[in-house]
């Protein structure tokens, strides 16, 4: 719901009884979304009706009905597909404070060669703990990743967004917090957190840090130095492909050999 159509309902609820009244409406589009959910989870799913429901609720300010039509409409899923509706209604749902659409709005204004409104909006969605806004900035100010517009480095800001999502349980974002934290940009260095993070984007199979936790176990850094789970991380990388890895396996191997004496 707009705050323009919040403060013209607001301004005629004076009294208890229309307090009351006002309760009883967002509960029946509440109702109406749920509907829609219900709808949506059937098995095999009612999409038209779902469809319905949410278009019937989004029309009268009900913000997570708001985002669920404008994925609708983006998919194309009990419905034609069309972008510029699903456009308008993430951003309506954006306005209404579901970070989600706040994310997707931002994405799409992004798409559309908005810098401004792009940030405005991924930004408001990171503050607000949505995980994809707050990867994306910081992988976007640390240089890590291409994008629609040009946004200066700044290693302070994706410190503080790659964090927020490694926190979360975001992967990609703990390996790249890691990398931060082990050469001190935008966060003060930090060998035994670079290694934390290393080792839970590893523990979520991230293929990248499974060779670089392997390493940092391997030279000791944010540790004592652990050839066994060097070992471990680095036959795991190896497993998936990594050339690098796959020469580390060979050298603890190697060494633990001449360690034991053996041929």
């Amino acid at each position: 719901m707009t705050s323009d159509k919040m403060k013209e309902i607001l301004a005629k609820l004076v009294d208890t009884s229309n307090i009351i009244v006002l309760w009883m409406y967002f509960m029946d589009l509440e109702k109406i979304y749920l509907q829609g959910v219900e709808a949506f989870q059937k098995q095999p799913p009612a999409f038209n009706d779902a469809f319905i429901f949410f278009e019937q609720a989004a029309t009268q300010g009900h913000s997570k009905s708001q985002y669920n039509l404008g994925q609708m409409f983006y998919k194309g899923v009990g419905t034609k597909q069309d972008l510029d509706a699903a456009f308008y209604w993430h951003e309506q749902s954006a306005k209404n404070g579901i970070d989600a659409g706040m994310y997707e709005t931002g994405y799409e204004y992004g798409n559309r060669g908005d810098a401004t409104n792009a940030l405005k909006w991924l930004t408001k969605s990171a503050n607000s703990g949505n995980i994809l806004a707050q990867s994306f900035l910081g992988h976007l100010y640390g240089g890590f990743v291409t994008s629609p517009f040009n946004v200066k480095q700044d290693f302070n800001k994706s410190a503080h967004f790659l964090e927020g999502a490694a926190k979360s349980g975001d992967a990609k974002s703990q390996f790249r917090y890691s990398a931060l934290l082990l050469d001190g940009k935008g966060t003060p260095k930090n060998e035994a957190m670079a290694l934390h993070y290393s080792k839970l984007a590893a523990d979520n199979n991230y293929p990248d840090a499974l060779y670089t936790t392997a390493l940092m176990y391997f030279n000791g850094f944010g540790t004592e130095k652990n050839h066994d789970l060097a070992l471990y991380y680095a036959e795991k990388a190896m497993k998936k492909g990594d050339s690098e890895a796959s020469k580390l396996v060979k050298h603890i191997k190697s060494k633990k050999k001449k360690l034991f004496g053996l041929f």
